[in-house]
């Protein structure tokens, strides 16, 4: 791969079984117990979101759930008008100690 980045090391998602394997490090819980409550979770999330309430995730940030409505726009690909329905669009808030947390100024989080 040429470019600007292509002396990067390749990084990867964390995904649920690997965050589930950390929770259960750092709590003591079972590995299942970590996946259940892993799950349960993400579950509170999703209904809150399209209940289209806000989410507070702590010193990490927000959750910010939007209805956008429904609108008409326009297809380059079809050159035709296409209705988009309405939805709930998510954006973040990113809290000031995770900023710090990421410019390397390390705060307690």
């Amino acid at each position: 791969m040429d470019g600007a980045y292509s002396d990067q090391p390749k990084l990867y998602a964390l995904n649920k079984v690997e965050f589930s394997r950390r929770l259960a490090a750092k709590t003591g819980l079972s590995q299942s117990e970590a996946q259940a409550a892993y799950d349960a979770a993400l579950e509170i999330i999703a209904e809150t979101v399209l209940e289209q309430r806000n989410v507070s995730l702590g010193r990490i940030g927000t959750l910010i759930a939007k209805k956008k409505a429904a609108r008409t726009a326009h297809s380059p690909s079809k050159g035709e008008q296409v209705d988009v329905p309405e939805r709930i669009a998510l954006s973040i808030r990113v809290g000031e100690k995770f900023k710090k947390l990421l410019r390397g100024e390390a705060p307690d989080i």
